[in-house]
């Protein structure tokens, strides 16, 4: 099957990471270039 996940932050990445497990093959849609930034960004933001 395959799936598609938009959103690269933490549970988007974590979809992506479960459904590909599964066999799935999984396209995994962001619209900034990195998906390390945006997670330690959101991190930050948090504190």
């Amino acid at each position: 099957m395959q799936v598609i996940v938009i959103g690269g932050g933490p549970a988007g990445m974590m979809a992506a990471i479960k459904s590909a497990e599964n066999g799935n093959e999984v396209t995994l849609l962001e619209k900034m270039n990195s998906l390390r930034k945006k997670t330690v960004n959101n991190r930050k933001r948090k504190m």
